[in-house]
């Protein structure tokens, strides 16, 4: 008896191959989502943070009138050389992380701007 032999199931490993990469896939495109929406939700965050922060420091060194008060006490002898040298040292301070906010700031703005 000779028959002719029909492999029905001969395909059937590369179906479940195909299904596994497209489920390996799917679950890589998901996974990689997620962590950009978490990325981005954290340095909206930051940003957030960073906006505030200036504003306030932005905000003190505004009403403080910088060094012209000072200027004119220690000229008009009211305060002494050394509380005149700290008040400079805490407003210079204060202008540094200023800026450093800035560029933090910038640099989270960045990340968003990026292609």
């Amino acid at each position: 008896m000779g028959g002719i032999s029909i492999p029905l199931w001969s395909n059937s490993n590369r179906i479940r191959t195909a299904a596994a990469t497209a489920d390996h896939s799917s679950a890589y495109r998901d996974a990689v989502l997620l962590k950009l929406r978490s990325q981005a939700r954290s340095e909206l965050s930051n940003m957030r943070g960073f906006a505030k922060s200036i504003t306030e420091i932005m905000d003190i060194l505004e009403s403080g009138g910088g060094t012209r008060y000072p200027d004119a006490a220690l000229s008009n002898g009211e305060i002494s050389l050394t509380a005149y040298f700290l008040y400079l040292d805490v407003f210079y301070k204060s202008e540094d992380r200023l800026l450093e906010l800035e560029n933090e700031y910038h640099k989270s703005l960045a990340v968003f701007a990026r292609p």
